[in-house]
Order: structure tokens, then sequence, then C-alpha cells
């Protein structure tokens, strides 16, 4: 909950301004949470089959995103989430499992991407935004600020290790962390301002 869902919009509107062709991929997650599919699995079975279902479901949309956007001469694709979230929400062994099923490794999961930008949970340093976004999203319902706390360093191990990671720490307002934001993927883009 670092404000993936709120910037991504923002993200969007600014590079197609800058004549981009943007594409934006949706979070696989809460797709199937507002499908009626429970993402809070309790049983190993149902854990495996749920992280079975969203990497494949990741995987198959990214494709399809990032095929459109090779067809494009000035095309971003924008992921809220991505194919290694799966690592820092499922227990290692059945994580694991998967890469074998799906003949993949950490490695070759992290190589699909450009550039990681890491927002941190606003339960880190901003503890009030994080408690009003809590409130305002169903999805979020029973998530304290340990369990963000936890899923965010879970997602820092799965993602730290790619070559253009970068985190968004909650060192100034959210416009700030927008700008941030922003200011990494302009670099990346080598755009100037």
């Amino acid at each position: 909950m670092g404000g993936k869902s709120t910037i991504l919009p923002v993200l969007s509107s600014y590079y197609k301004d800058k004549g981009f062709k943007v594409y934006t991929t949706p979070e696989v997650a809460t797709l199937m949470w507002h499908s009626g599919i429970s993402i809070h699995e309790k049983h190993e079975r149902q854990t495996y089959d749920l992280a079975h279902s969203i990497l494949t479901m990741q995987i198959a949309i990214e494709d399809s995103y990032f095929k459109l956007a090779q067809s494009d001469e000035k095309a971003i694709v924008l992921c809220d989430r991505g194919t290694m979230d799966g690592a820092g929400y499922t227990p290692p062994d059945l994580w694991q499992k998967l890469l074998n099923v799906f003949e993949e490794s950490n490695e070759s999961l992290l190589s699909r991407y450009d550039l990681v930008v890491h927002l941190t949970t606003a339960a880190y340093g901003a503890e009030a935004a994080f408690e009003v976004m809590v409130y305002n999203n169903s999805a979020r319902t029973g998530c304290t600020l340990e369990i963000a706390r936890q899923l965010d360093d879970a997602m820092k191990v799965a993602w730290s290790p790619h070559k253009n990671y970068h985190q968004i720490l909650n060192t100034t307002d959210f416009s700030g962390k927008i700008e941030r934001t922003k200011q990494v993927i302009d670099a990346h883009l080598e755009l100037g301002n």
C-alpha cells in the first residue's frame, strides 16, 4: 500500500503528454478479489492453487501488453504489480514449486522488466495515510501496519536483485513521492526536463 493504484493514472497521463502510448496492467489479485475469489486462503493446496492462478494470469496479461507495446514506436508498460510479487506472498517452498512448474527462475522473472520502482508502503513513515487506505479499500480489510510492513519487506527482498531497482521512500508528502517516481522513470527513459 505504497500508492501504486493512485499513482498509475498520474504516470499514465504524464507519459501520454510526453508522446508515449501508455499501457497499464491491472493488479491480478484485485481482479480475482472483485470476482469473488478469496485471496486469503489458509490451506497449503489453496495457497498454491491461488498463487499458480495469479502467476498464470500475470504472465498472460503482461505478455499481451508487452506485445502490444512492441508494435508502437514509443510505448511503455506500467505494471501495478509484477510476477515477483508472488515470491513475497507465497511460502518459499511453494514458490520454488511454482518456479519449477513454470520452468522459470527468480532471475528469469526479474528479467521481464526494464525498471522496477518500489513504492514503499505508507505503513513505513506515512501511517496516517495508511489508515485511510485500509479504511477505503475493502480488499485491504484486516491489513495492519505490521502485516503491511512485513509484505513490503518481502517485496523488497523479491525485487531488489533487479539491476534497475529503485525504492521510493515516504520522505515527503505523496506529491513528492509522485515527483520522485517520475524522476526515476524519466532518467531510465533518458528524458530531459
